[in-house]
């Protein structure tokens, strides 16, 4: 699957790495790049190492520096019949949801929400989308998309909702999101 994303020109990587955003991109190098989650040292919790993941730092709160969609991932973290503990992560860029869901075939997906900001409802506050399935494909302009379905069948790129009759071709099946946590 990772092998036909890079193959339609889709930018995924090995790895999560905002550092590689610059090549990626073909930004200038002295470009500041705004980060989208913030930590401040307030707002870290005291945590004993020892109880901890190693080199990890707990925290309160993060700070959005950005007010642009972004994405919570639920993924189990056992193999079926072992329970179901997770793991959930946030997420600045849909490649790097895409970059989860095709890298290791052990990632099981329990749940997506793509959290959109005020600008793009018509409420002016932030709202949450349960998102069912991933795909890609190709905008009438000839744009990689990543797309984000909806129970309801709604479609959202870049963090927006698809226009109704608005054409994408190409269309590329990436995962399909499974909320049962029983």
């Amino acid at each position: 699957m990772r092998e036909r994303l890079v193959r339609l020109g889709f930018p995924v990587q090995n790895h999560l790495s905002y550092l590689n955003l610059r090549p990626k991109f073909g930004l200038h190098p002295n470009l500041r790049i705004e980060m989208m989650f913030v930590t401040e040292p307030t707002h870290e919790l005291p945590f004993p190492t020892t109880l901890g993941t190693d080199g990890s730092k707990y925290w309160r709160a993060l700070r959005l520096s950005v007010h642009r969609t972004w994405y919570l991932l639920t993924m189990a973290t056992t193999s079926p019949g072992e329970g179901r503990p997770t793991t959930s992560l946030c997420l600045a860029w849909d490649t790097d949801v895409v970059e989860l869901l095709t890298t290791d075939d052990a990632v099981r997906p329990l749940g997506l929400a793509l959290m959109t900001p005020g600008r793009s409802s018509p409420t002016g506050h932030w709202s949450s989308h349960e998102i069912h399935e991933v795909w890609a494909g190709i905008s009438g302009n000839g744009r990689r998309l990543i797309l984000f379905r909806d129970h309801a069948g709604a479609e959202y790129a870049d963090g927006h909702r698809l226009a109704a009759g608005q054409s994408v071709s190409d269309r590329y099946f990436i995962a399909r999101v499974e909320a049962d946590l029983r």
